[in-house]
């Protein structure tokens, strides 16, 4: 992977964007960096894993951040509080900052709480999968109808093989036993 985009951080962020189409998961199954990759396919909170890992892995300091995007839970990549939106089709900048509230921040070796008791109410943010889509979508200029979610267009992907973000404490949100 680092042949493909060398040590710049926006490259990373698009071959990410380009490579791992967006699916939706049940149950919110976070799924190990290495899984993203093997698959192809990926929600935001595991598409923002791959890519805080990729970055870390290059020395870049980086984390995923959960929280609020237009009252409804969501992930992406904070980076020095850049925005990347890993559900993009291509890399580009948000043009709509201000919806991204982050309530947590971390990545393989710290969770930073933005205030007390942040990560609890993450869990209490809803989940709506076609806002989601249409995001991706007005960031590529296409409405996609909210009747036919499975019509989206996405892209082909390659199998590739990368490192891992410590998932101990993705395992531990997915059980809902963090005591923040």
């Amino acid at each position: 992977l680092y042949g493909e985009t060398g040590p710049d951080v926006w490259s990373c962020f698009d071959w990410v964007c380009r490579n791992i189409s967006y699916q939706r998961d049940i149950g919110e199954f976070w799924a190990f960096p290495s899984e993203v990759l093997a698959k192809g396919t990926a929600d935001c909170e595991d598409t923002s894993n791959l890519l805080t890992s990729l970055l870390r892995c290059r020395g870049i300091n980086a984390y995923t951040a959960l929280g609020d995007y237009q009252g409804w839970g969501h992930a992406w990549v904070d980076r020095a509080g850049q925005i990347y939106e890993t559900t993009y089709t291509r890399a580009q900048p948000v043009p709509d900052p201000e919806h991204y509230i982050p309530y947590v921040l971390f990545d393989d070796r710290e969770v930073i709480e933005l205030w007390p008791g942040a990560l609890g109410e993450v869990f209490e943010l809803g989940r709506n999968e076609v806002a989601k889509l249409n995001l991706m979508a007005e960031a590529i200029g296409n409405e996609m109808p909210p009747e036919c979610p499975s019509c989206w267009p996405f892209m082909v992907v390659g199998l590739v093989t990368g490192g891992i973000l410590g998932t101990g404490f993705a395992m531990i949100l997915q059980k809902g036993e963090y005591k923040g």
